[in-house]
């Protein structure tokens, strides 16, 4: 039995695993809009495997955080998936470090609107905010952030700054799938979408 794992928080990965959690294929698209691509790379995925869509045993999807149009595409893939019997889980990618058994960091993301996403942890406690993306880095590389904390993201590449040193999420899970599916499964999480704003704040227009 096999599953399924989507992630379009940022761009398209699709993965096939095997009953052991292992990868049997693994694919990343740098592309960004992955509406134009999903349908048909999830049909070959499964036709080079030899896999009966409706055998899968589960979908395991990127429940954010993200923006609305990226993190729709993958929760909307699972309903589908999840409507024909299929088991469906969701995680976060802010979650991810925690698994891991890493007891404080910072997970941080491109927001857009000039902000920066920011979920900071140490042990169970965290910390969830929206910080102006302009001298960021800055700020963090001179000590006014938390500087001890370490940082954290799915795609480093999207923040498009090397002055940092910033963990990749999705490199963890690309690297370890046993240990961090396994973890998902057993622990039936089926998270939501989890987006940087709420529908408020998103389309709240701009003071005058």
């Amino acid at each position: 039995m096999n599953y399924l794992y989507i992630d379009t928080s940022y761009r398209l990965t699709l993965g096939l695993l095997d009953s052991d959690f292992q990868f049997i294929d693994f694919k990343e698209f740098l592309e960004m809009k992955s509406s134009k691509i999903i349908h048909r790379e999830i049909f070959e995925m499964l036709y080079k495997h030899h896999i009966d869509v409706m055998k899968l045993k589960g979908i395991i999807h990127a429940a954010g955080p993200g923006s609305y149009t990226g993190v729709r595409l993958s929760y909307g893939m699972s309903q589908i998936f999840e409507w024909q019997g299929i088991k469906s889980y969701g995680f976060y990618h802010f979650d991810v470090p925690y698994f891991f058994g890493i007891k404080n960091g910072c997970w941080i993301a491109r927001a857009f609107k000039g902000e920066i996403f920011n979920y900071c942890w140490e042990s169970k406690k965290n910390n969830i905010s929206l910080l102006p993306e302009k001298n960021f880095f800055d700020s963090y590389s001179k000590g006014s952030l938390n500087e001890k904390e370490s940082l954290y993201t799915h795609f480093p590449e999207s923040l498009d700054q090397s002055e940092v040193m910033i963990y990749s999420t999705h490199q963890m899970i690309k690297e370890k799938p046993i240990f961090f599916f396994k973890h998902i499964v057993e622990n039936n999480i089926t998270k939501k979408p989890y987006y940087f704003r709420t529908l408020e704040k998103e389309f709240k227009p701009p003071k005058v």
